[in-house]
């Protein structure tokens, strides 16, 4: 006798006879987990694999999902007890169009990825009628139905817009491609030059949609979307990424431009960030750098980078930084007679002071000039640059000292004061 029957799905229930069926409660697809289309006439052709006397568990696997020949279903009969009916593992590519609603990641136990399998299209030989056609049948209007859908999209391939954001997407069930809204107030159409960002923020390439669609025969009524992702995007995680630009400095490699030691901050993000809509979105200030840094790392001379930033850097020249793996700032500081380069690393044990003469029109010379100092100083290292210094073998045209800071916690306010004075000293 053969093993294959059909097998008719309606209401959630899986009928083995006209009348003889199972509840998904009673199947191993998870309840709850998904819904069969309604207004559908669905049948399968199943193959009986084992069943179980003692359990009275009936496996069955599904071998044609769109039967030509489902006439016998009418005669079927059961002739043994059973109390439970499992399947093997289903297609996906061929389950999935036969839902309504699912929790795809409910249902990795039960199904299988597999390519879309479809109706096949049925071909009908039409013939002249002999005679005359019979009185058309009455039209019914469809009745609306409504479906629910769980997937996730990339951020990459959204478009962000004030308040929202949408994208299309191929719906499986409805067979058509569908524009999806997701609301969010705090949304920015600018906010699409970092859409790519948001995907590191949340460490996730896509983001999670549920979507209910309600149609009416081949006219979409509504479609509502929502997703955890996007409603979590608000003013802190804006500021996250702002801030993670910038702390992004501390580990950049040295040198994004060739034969170059020191870089302003326009330089440094035009060189670091592609997206020159992201660097409008988030214009970084010396101001903002120096703040935020500070906030995000704890740093021993803390005090004299804000003193220097605050009181003694020329308000018309903007700080220069050096990058990893020397990450510093260059403080320009006019004195009466002289210009003064101060160089500041993060956690130094000592600030460094260069001094040249105050001559007119020649402050980017003595810039060039300290780009070249710095390289050499990395090529020679600290302690050897101070005693080529020392004893006459490099730039003995400049001054050059270093400050030492407070080595002693307990005396950080004598300390700075006692470095602020030998510092005054210097700033002539």
């Amino acid at each position: 006798m053969s093993k294959r029957r059909i097998i008719r799905i309606a209401g959630n229930s899986f009928y083995l006879t006209p009348s003889d069926f199972f509840p998904l409660e009673k199947t191993n697809l998870p309840s709850g987990k998904l819904s069969f289309r309604l207004h559908s006439e669905i049948f399968w052709e199943i193959e009986i694999a084992t069943f179980d006397p003692v359990d009275k568990n009936l496996k069955v696997r599904v071998v044609d999902y769109y039967p030509k020949e489902t006439s016998g279903f009418k005669n079927q009969q059961i002739k043994k007890e059973i109390h439970r009916l499992e399947f093997e593992p289903l297609k996906w590519g061929a389950l999935e169009p036969f839902l309504s609603h699912y929790q795809k990641m409910a249902l990795k136990d039960v199904v299988i990825e597999s390519e879309k399998i479809y109706r096949p299209e049925i071909i009908r030989e039409f013939k002249i009628p002999v005679f005359p056609l019979p009185e058309p049948f009455p039209i019914y209007d469809p009745s609306p139905e409504t479906i629910t859908e769980e997937f996730e999209f990339y951020f990459k391939d959204m478009e962000v817009g004030n308040g929202h954001i949408t994208f299309q997407r191929l719906s499986p069930i409805i067979q058509r491609k569908l524009t999806y809204k997701i609301l969010n107030d705090f949304l920015k159409a600018e906010f699409n030059y970092i859409k790519n960002y948001f995907a590191k923020s949340f460490n996730r390439k896509k983001f999670e949609v549920t979507a209910t669609i309600t149609y009416t025969g081949h006219a979409i009524n509504t479609i509502t979307a929502s997703s955890p992702q996007i409603s979590a995007i608000n003013s802190e995680l804006i500021d996250s990424i702002r801030t993670d630009s910038i702390m992004r400095l501390l580990s950049t490699p040295i040198s994004p431009v060739e034969n170059t030691s020191l870089f302003d901050a326009d330089t440094i993000f035009s060189n670091f960030e592609q997206e020159e809509d992201l660097r409008n979105l988030f214009p970084r200030t010396d101001k903002d750098i120096l703040t935020t840094i500070l906030a995000y790392k704890k740093v021993r001379n803390e005090t004299q980078l804000q003193y220097l930033a605050g009181a003694k850097q020329a308000k018309h020249y903007q700080i220069k930084y050096t990058l990893k793996p020397l990450f510093g700032f260059l403080f320009f500081i006019e004195g009466a007679t002289k210009n003064h380069f101060c160089w500041e690393l993060l956690n130094s044990h000592a600030t460094y002071l260069w001094s040249f003469a105050k001559e007119n029109n020649l402050v980017s010379s003595q810039y060039a000039r300290m780009d070249n100092i710095i390289k050499n100083l990395k090529i020679l290292g600290r302690g050897n640059y101070k005693d080529a210094y020392k004893s006459g073998k490099i730039d003995v045209d400049l001054g050059f000292c270093t400050i030492n800071h407070s080595q002693e916690k307990s005396d950080e306010a004598n300390g700075f004061y006692a470095w602020k004075v030998k510092l005054s000293s210097l700033l002539v």
